[in-house]
């Protein structure tokens, strides 16, 4: 089968742009290898001044829009950097060629993804990828834990609650705005589902809160359970004692009996 590849060359700067001698040397060197493997070279792409992080290069899009419909059986680069120095682009475009039926070839790093030693270099480099990933995921996973653990409130401030320099801080119109969902509810025959409640506050025009124009009965049944208002921090299963007070006048131990009364320190 008559191999038809494509080339694709690139640099970054506004000095190499101008000069061309380094296009030059990448073209030459993709032209030189694709003859000696017998292969005919189409056409080659260039990308004049743009950085390898940039992946809506002309060149390069213009390349992904032509293999739609094109008979080209491999894309080849002088070096990998030249299409992207990003490990999870790099995987990400590789796998777009595999849609497309190309291969993908470094003409000078033995790299070649038509070849069972290339599909495997590739293979490792998504496994360290993934890797990569987990450990930053466990390391973001251990700082918002730690924080917790010191009381802090993560995310956005509850109902009832803003944002202050050392924490949570009490919001009036919003603990009013609790105050008010907690009277609706009722107790014993009287309580009102989170339905009915939500439908009242809309009758209301209460202000909501967060993005929903409206409020429903997930927004209510989260306002009345929301255990920051309790001076309890949670994250994941966890909990922990906040560093601010509890607006409700509600002792944490009642929450978890566990905790000291020496524990129970407030910022």
């Amino acid at each position: 089968m008559n191999q038809r590849v494509v080339g694709y060359i690139r640099v970054s700067t506004e000095e190499q742009a101008q000069d061309g001698a380094s296009l030059k040397m990448q073209a030459d060197s993709i032209r030189a290898f694709a003859k000696s493997q017998g292969w005919e070279l189409c056409k080659i792409y260039e990308d004049r001044g743009y950085s390898a992080t940039n992946i809506q290069r002309p060149a390069l899009q213009e390349f992904f829009e032509d293999i739609k419909e094109s008979d080209y059986t491999s894309l080849l680069v002088y070096k990998i950097d030249r299409l992207t120095r990003r490990l999870k682009h790099l995987i990400d475009f590789v796998e777009l060629l595999e849609k497309q039926g190309l291969a993908f070839t470094s003409v000078t790093e033995s790299f070649n993804t038509h070849t069972a030693n290339g599909r495997l270099v590739l293979n490792l480099l998504g496994t360290v990828a993934q890797w990569e990933r987990d450990t930053i995921a466990e390391r973001t996973r251990d700082t918002l834990k730690n924080i917790a653990q010191g009381g802090k409130h993560i995310g956005r401030p509850p109902v009832g609650f803003k944002a202050g320099k050392n924490g949570l801080t009490v919001d009036d119109e919003g603990l009013k705005t609790y105050k008010l969902i907690r009277e609706l509810r009722g107790r014993g025959r009287n309580t009102k589902s989170y339905r009915s409640i939500a439908e009242l506050l809309n009758e209301m025009h209460k202000p909501t809160v967060g993005a929903s124009p409206k409020w429903n009965a997930s927004t209510v049944h989260y306002i009345l359970h929301n255990q920051t208002l309790k001076g309890v921090v949670k994250f994941k299963d966890d909990q922990f004692i906040a560093s601010h007070r509890s607006i409700l006048n509600v002792d944490v131990q009642e929450v978890n009996p566990f905790w000291t009364k020496q524990e129970v320190k407030y910022a």
